[in-house]
């Protein structure tokens, strides 16, 4: 049975670093976890798109878009689709399908973060 533990800001202090990943190349403007807590997707000023395994502490995969840029990263649909702002051309809102790094849509009329 697992134990409840209270964040409090004491408990925060008890916390060291598990583990360092030095994957981006520029500053990470956004991470999200799957629903499940199993999977964490992050999002660079580099174009990169970065998929961690959470349970094993590993990347799993890097992609880029280094056409549209990348920002606001989010899961939809489980870990297979995100949803993503661009950084360059248009600011447009993209599903990125993260099998095959294909895009399926954009939504376009966005403007600036």
């Amino acid at each position: 049975m697992a134990s409840e533990i209270k964040f409090t800001q004491d408990t925060m202090k008890q916390f060291n670093v598990a583990k360092s990943f030095t994957v981006n190349k520029d500053r990470i403007n956004a991470m999200n976890f799957s629903l499940d807590g199993e999977t964490l997707i992050s999002s660079s000023d580099d174009d990169s798109i970065v998929i961690y395994d959470c349970k094993e502490g590993e990347t799993k995969r890097t992609l880029f878009s280094k056409k549209y840029g990348v920002d606001l990263i989010h899961f939809i649909h489980g870990t297979e689709q995100v949803l993503h702002g661009s950084t360059k051309v248009d600011d447009a809102v993209r599903l990125l399908q993260l099998e095959g790094n294909k895009y399926i849509r954009y939504y376009s009329g966005h403007t600036k973060r």
